[in-house]
């Protein structure tokens, strides 16, 4: 196994300036609150909350503003008897009480439309529609290295072990090694 493994992997350079492209959308994202606030106080941004995409119930039960208790009736003091007397089990809440829709404010429909819009955002680019498309763009050699690294990065240690033997054994018998599996091994530990 050459010591030189890492310095024989061949990984693509991005640049650390954004392209105009993502810079467009980083600042089309950075105005949305400022975009939601102009309809702060439309109730038809908070129709039908429930159906927009990574929206949950809990998430919108998070954001819903605590609903005041109703009071409590005043019981005028009764003289206590001492017989026996069983409570009555209390009653159910009323079907209108549990299914009635949670009451939120205007930041947190705005809070709960700027999480769909930027999860689905997210959930685009990390697609692999979106994967495929950049795979297409690389040279050849770069999107097999990066397959590899993958297929390797995402492996157990019993796995990568098993198939740390299997790679010598094939070595041995005369095939080249795989430098990314060595740099991947020496990461884990798979080899000192």
């Amino acid at each position: 196994m050459s010591g030189s493994a890492m310095s024989e992997v061949q990984v693509p350079t991005f640049s650390l300036s954004p392209s105009d492209t993502m810079q467009h959308v980083a600042e089309g994202l950075l105005n949305l609150p400022r975009l939601f606030e102009v309809y702060a106080d439309d109730d038809a941004l908070a129709f039908s909350l429930d159906t927009l995409p990574f929206v949950s119930a809990e998430l919108l039960k998070s954001l819903a503003e605590p609903v005041p208790a109703p009071e409590a009736p005043v019981i005028p003091h009764v003289r206590r008897s001492p017989s026996l007397s069983l409570k009555a089990a209390p009653a159910p809440p009323s079907s209108t009480t549990s299914a009635a829709a949670p009451v939120l404010s205007p930041e947190a429909v705005s809070a709960a439309w700027l999480s769909s819009l930027g999860l689905s955002l997210v959930a685009r680019l990390t697609s692999e529609v979106s994967r495929a498309s950049v795979r297409s763009r690389l040279p050849a050699r770069h999107s097999s290295q990066l397959e590899r690294w993958r297929e390797w990065v995402e492996m157990d240690d019993a796995e990568g072990r098993r198939r740390m033997k299997e790679a010598e054994e094939a070595v041995r018998s005369g095939e080249k090694e795989d430098e990314v599996m060595l740099v991947v091994a020496k990461l884990r530990g798979w080899i000192l």
